[in-house]
């Protein structure tokens, strides 16, 4: 039933002993980002559809794991004058779910739309409603979403997934199960990364989700370059600002992987065994552990302010001369 998901077994085996049942409760799954829960809940939506216990390869389960099915609704944040159900295509069966943007949320006409379809039978079998992300819902979003889960609709569940339990309002989690999903082992990143063909030594520790899009960014080699060049000479800076400052860059999503890099230097300063970079190893022997995190502090400093601060280019500079 639920063979394509690896680790997870105590998320699975509720949600095993659930599709068994006649009624299924609104459900939510929270746990690291990049661990399986979206994917989780489209093939728990196969399961509860398919007459052979979500086989995967008959008409329904195919139509499910392309988002074609009639009573199968993905929710999911999108930025201003994005078109949702384009948007959602990302978010299929198979695919690693994009990085989030900084203004893509979940507003109250999206909850609407989802309202206006619980208000009528399902079509085929039984309504899921998968709501990625769920603690990017605005206020407003959130109180249209409670009446709706309260009364939960005949033949619907609600399957609400978000990495920060605690972002999620109090409300939203008192009117659902909540399951817990955990890290990966080591084994298991490595066994999923593989079968999504991208073969690498180094991983971003317990999440296969994670270190996929992480290797499959734009920037990685350029932010690999940053980071195996720092700390950078003053008279060095200023070459490598201009060549940050060009107009195609998304310093939002560069920050991003510059995190990545860093935290991986912090779980080789930690935990070695977690790290088989030769590269990174390397500059993990010449760097103290409160340079390493003085560079994460900065850099999630930066991620605040990069879109606030009048002046990109002395932010920039700050951050080139802190950087471990």
């Amino acid at each position: 039933m639920f063979e394509e998901i690896i680790g997870q077994k105590r998320a699975l085996r509720i949600l095993n002993n659930m599709s068994k049942r006649d009624f299924v409760q609104n459900l939510l799954f929270t746990g690291p980002a990049g661990v399986g829960k979206r994917t989780t809940a489209l093939i728990f939506t196969r399961n509860l559809n398919c007459p052979d216990s979500g086989c995967g390869v008959c008409h329904i389960c195919q139509r499910i794991t392309k988002l074609n099915f009639p009573d199968l609704h993905l929710l999911t944040p999108i930025a201003p004058g994005e078109d949702r159900y384009d948007r959602s295509k990302e978010y299929m069966l198979g695919q690693t779910a994009p990085s989030l943007k900084q203004n893509e949320i979940i507003n109250i006409d999206h909850v609407r739309d989802i309202i206006t379809e619980c208000h009528r039978p399902p079509v085929e079998g039984r309504r899921v409603v998968i709501i990625v992300h769920a603690h990017r819902m605005r206020y407003e979003a959130v109180s249209a979403l409670l009446k709706v889960i309260e009364e939960q609709p005949h033949a619907t569940t609600f399957i609400i997934t978000s990495p920060q339990l605690s972002a999620v309002p109090d409300t939203i989690k008192s009117r659902c199960q909540i399951v817990r999903f955990n890290y990966l082992k080591e084994d298991e990143v490595f066994e999923v990364v593989k079968k999504k063909g991208l073969m690498t030594r180094t991983i971003v520790p317990g999440s296969p989700g994670e270190t996929i899009r992480f290797f499959n960014s734009r920037y990685f080699q350029l932010t690999r370059e940053i980071f195996l060049k720092t700390p950078l000479p003053e008279r060095r800076i200023p070459s490598m600002i201009r060549k940050l400052r060009t107009r195609e860059h998304d310093f939002r999503e560069l920050i991003q992987n510059l995190l990545n890099w860093y935290q991986l230097l912090l779980y080789a300063r930690l935990n070695p065994i977690l790290i088989s970079d030769d590269d990174i190893i390397e500059k993990v022997r010449k760097t103290k552990l409160q340079r390493i995190i003085r560079s994460i502090e900065t850099l999630l400093k930066l991620n605040i302010a990069i879109d606030f601060h009048p002046n990109r280019n002395l932010l920039l500079f700050r951050m080139l001369r802190s950087l471990c």
